[in-house]
This record gives C-alpha cells, structure tokens and sequence, in this order.
C-alpha cells in the first residue's frame, strides 16, 4: 500500500456564498497508519501525570537552554512586596511573606493570571493581613483556580507563587494603590505566568474541566482494508485559528500576556506553551493552529534586547503602541475606573524599555499623534473624569478607541500643531500652539446627534451624542493617512472654549482631499495660536 501525505482539506466553493472549511486528518496514536502521518489529538488531560511531566521539561529548558529568556530574567531582579509560599507536596496551608523584611533580591515565583468573575471569598484585608502571614492561609479554604495555581507552582518546584488578591492588601487604598503600579514588574519579573484561560470565575478552577477538541465530525472513521485489517482511526478536524477564551477579552489579562517572558496556558483544548524563544507550543503535534490576537510585534518589543531597542525608529514604536492599545480598549473589565489603571503596567515597563514616558496612556515623544483617536460606536453620555478629555481613558467604556493607523514611516502625520508642555501639578492641563478654525469655514456639520447620518463618517463624537455649539471649533492636529491603504487627510480635533485659550475636547474629525465642499487652503487664514486643552 502507497501512503503519501494527506493535504489538508478544503470543501469545494461553486459560489462566492459557499463558506470554505479547513480541515485536518488526525489519526490515534495506537494505529498502523500513525507512523505516516505527524498529526495527533490534542491531550486534552492538562493534569494528567504526562502533561505534567512535559511542562515540568519545558520549563526547565527554557530555563537552561533560551538564551533570550535566560537574559530577560537576569536583566530584572525585582522581587513584589508580598508573595505566598505555597511549600511543597500537599501540605494544608501557605504562607503569605513580606518580602521587603525577607530583602530578598532575586527570587523564583509565578504569578497567576485569571478572572475574578465577582466577589472574592479569600482575599487579604488590614484585618487578616498578620493571620495570613503568620498562621497561613488553609489551601482548602481557597477557591478553585487558586487551589489549582498553589498545585501547578508546586509542581514546577517554585517556592513562592503571585496572586493579586492575596498579595494585595484589598482594602487599603494606598497599598492597592502602589501595588497596581508595580504590577507591571510583577509580570514582567516573574519566573512564570500560570493563565487560568478557561475560568470565568475564581470558582471554577482549571485543571479538571472537561475539554473537547473541535471536530467538524462527531463520529471517527474506522479505516481497513483486506490485508491489515483495522489500521487505524482518523478525526477530521476543524483548523483553530486562536483563542477565545474567557481570560482573553479581559483589559486586567491583557499587560499579563504582553509582559510575561514564559507562560502556561490552560486552554480550553490542550496545555500551552508560550514564551519570548519559543511559542505557542502543544504536547502533541496538533491539528489545532494557535494564534493570539494581541499585536505580536507589540509582546516582542517587551523581551527584546536594547540592541533590538536601540534600532527601532520612533515611527514603529508610536504604531505598536497605537495598535495594543487599540485592542486593549475592546476588552471588558468589571469597574470602568479601571481603564487606565489596567493597562499602567504595560505603559511604565514600555515607556522605561523605550526610554519614554507617558501622559495618561499617551506616549510623551508622540503626544500630537496619538491625540488622533476616535471611537468608535460611543454608548456613553457623560465622560469620566478620570482623566483629561484629550486622553482615552476619560471615554471610560463609551465604546472601541481607534488610532489613526499608516502603512509605512512615509506616511505618518505630517503635524501642524505643536505640544509644548503639560501642567506641573496633575499634567491634566495639555499646552499646544495650533490652528483653531471656525467650523463654518471648513464645512463641518452644523448638528450632530446619534444616529450618524452617512455623510457624517468624518465625524466622530466622544460620546454618544453631540451638538455643536457657538464656541466649538476646530483645532488641526496635522496630515496623515486614517486608515491603511488610503490617502492623506487633514486631521482636527474638535473643541469646545470653557475659559479664554482654554478647551475641552468633544471629538475627532478628518477631511479627505475629495470632500464636497471643503477646502485645505481654508486653513492658511489661521494662524498658530496658545491653546490649553483640559
């Protein structure tokens, strides 16, 4: 019998109507044909003792063997305030430690990451805070995922293991505070990142769900023939193309993945391995074809080396982080004050890599760009004070931030206006000189209210409705090109005068060169003014 390689299959298409379907043969271990042919089911037991043992060799290869993670981790020697000892075998309880009265400088732990999904049961408090950390915390009476992230760190024969609700003092202002801050570090510096993907809630755990590969087919194919007899099984199999996971459309989860250099997925197929050498990687040789949503390019810059650092033109940093944050802002969170507080970790470790900094989530070496945001689909009428109006985290949750995205460096905003400073107290007030143009003389629209009309596209509000007023006006940011692959149009900010020189944002708008109506010349008639934006 001649065996060749089986081509993946496509379903015919006679119609543009018709969908087309990917799909792999993947046959079982134990049969005769297996030997031909590399695919496998996924191992769909993540606490088996064989995945265990796998995960077990992956981590420690990484560890002695990849170079670029080995020179991440001694790049970076911050230890977090407080880290549980888990101990090891099954002993009852752990211990959260005060690491800064340990002065430890470098040690092993992993961190976890997973949703909450309400309420927490076990959480530290300035009221427990000494009972946690000197008669420990019984391990049956934490929740599931906890239990089952104390079993995998246990595993790994870490000593200490990262959890923000025990790690947190979670009623202490100040502690929650300074700590959100560092969580940037938490990640970036841990051994390991253990990612509960499949559990909505803490409740849930992650070990011992049921998982199910995908199959087009829910029945196998008994393959025979006269003179082998039974040779084997085979599945036909969907091609995946990427996650969708619970832990996946979080904001929280989000800095988690960009900034830990190794990480354990449990997905809800099979264990995963991810880190900045190697990755994503299965114990098997799966039909599944892992891809992550999130802007590669983006995780990349995190662990890359200073030389790598040091030859990225301004240009491409300014569109990576223009690009994470434009995912970013399409995940949900539970408290929409959280909007910035959530992506801060990312932001400092960048803008420390990149020897930058930001003002409220806007890169200070790119602030003219980057105040060319618009949202798309705004469900909001009020905006959060949380932050300025130039800034996106003050649409809290109004809808999806969109950035102003270019093909190539050619094609990035020419600027018009100029950023001179920020207020030295809260940095909420933002200097500019700039062109403030009436809106009659460009044509822009006289009334705009939910829902746009087609001709308005242009035009887009912060929030969900907007009428304009006699002292709106229009405030040109630059050239630049909206989206890829079109041509250049003049971008503006729209402003509304709340004090003399001084605005408030009420949305983005941009005029292409073949707009009815508008001409670029209109804008020679103003000239560059001092203008403060709140």
């Amino acid at each position: 019998m001649k065996l060749s390689t089986v081509p993946r299959l496509q379903s015919p298409s006679p119609s543009p109507e018709r969908r087309h379907c990917i799909a792999d043969l993947v046959f079982d271990i134990g049969g005769s044909l297996a030997c031909y042919f590399p695919l496998r089911p996924p191992e769909t037991r993540v606490n088996s003792p064989h995945v265990i043992q796998k995960a077990m060799e992956w981590f420690q290869e990484c560890r002695e063997s990849h170079a670029r993670c080995i020179e991440h981790n001694n790049a970076h020697s911050f230890v977090p305030t407080r880290l549980l000892e888990v101990g090891a075998g099954s002993a009852a309880r752990i211990y959260l430690r005060d690491m800064e009265i340990s002065a430890e400088s470098n040690c092993d732990y992993a961190a976890l990451s997973y949703c909450w999904g309400g309420p927490q049961p076990r959480m530290t408090t300035v009221a427990n805070l000494e009972e946690h950390m000197t008669r420990g915390i019984p391990v049956g009476d934490l929740p599931a995922t906890i239990q089952d992230a104390i079993s995998v760190a246990r595993c790994l024969r870490l000593p200490y293991l990262w959890i923000d609700v025990l790690c947190i003092i979670q009623d202490d202002d100040a502690d929650k505070a300074r700590e959100l801050g560092r969580m940037g570090k938490v990640y970036r510096t841990a051994t390991i990142t253990i990612c509960a993907s499949t559990a909505k809630a803490v409740s849930e755990g992650f070990l011992s769900s049921p998982r199910q590969p995908p199959e087009v087919m829910q029945k196998r194919l008994h393959l025979s023939d006269e003179i082998h007899g039974t040779i084997g099984w085979a599945f036909i199999c969907r091609v995946n193309n990427g996650f969708d996971h619970p832990l996946d459309v979080r904001a929280w989860t989000m800095q988690e993945y960009f900034l830990s250099p190794r990480r354990l997925v449990y997905s809800k197929y099979e264990l995963i391995w991810d880190c900045y050498t190697i990755g994503p990687r299965t114990l098997t040789t799966s039909h599944l074809m892992y891809t992550f949503s999130i802007s590669e390019d983006a995780r990349t810059l995190c662990g890359a080396s200073a030389d790598t650092v040091a030859a990225m033109t301004p240009w491409a940093k300014s569109l990576s982080w223009r690009e994470m944050l434009g995912e970013y802002t399409m995940r949900s969170m539970t408290f929409s004050a959280d909007r910035l507080n959530a992506v801060l970790g990312i932001a400092n470790e960048i803008c420390t890599l990149w020897g930058d900094s930001h003002l409220f989530g806007l890169l200070r070496s790119d602030v003219i760009l980057q105040l060319a945001w618009k949202v798309e689909e705004p469900t909001r009428d009020v905006r959060s004070e949380r932050g300025p109006s130039w800034a996106w985290v003050s649409t809290t949750d109004s809808g999806w931030v969109q950035f102003i995205k270019e093909d190539t460096e050619e094609k990035t905003m020419k600027p018009d206006a100029c950023f001179t400073g920020v207020a030295d107290d809260d940095q909420r007030r933002l200097f500019l000189e700039a062109r403030l143009a009436e809106a009659d003389e460009v044509k822009f629209p006289m009334v705009m209210v939910e829902p746009l009309d087609d001709g308005d596209k242009n035009l887009y509000p912060d929030l969900k409705k907007y009428s304009r007023m006699e002292s709106d006006r229009l405030l040109l940011l630059g050239r630049a090109q909206v989206e890829y692959n079109t041509g250049l149009s003049d971008v503006a900010l729209v402003v509304r005068e709340v004090e003399t020189g001084t605005y408030r944002r009420q949305g983005f708008v941009y005029f292409t060169h073949d707009l009815a109506g508008y001409d670029r010349s209109v804008w020679d008639k103003y000239g560059q003014q001092k203008v403060t934006l709140i």
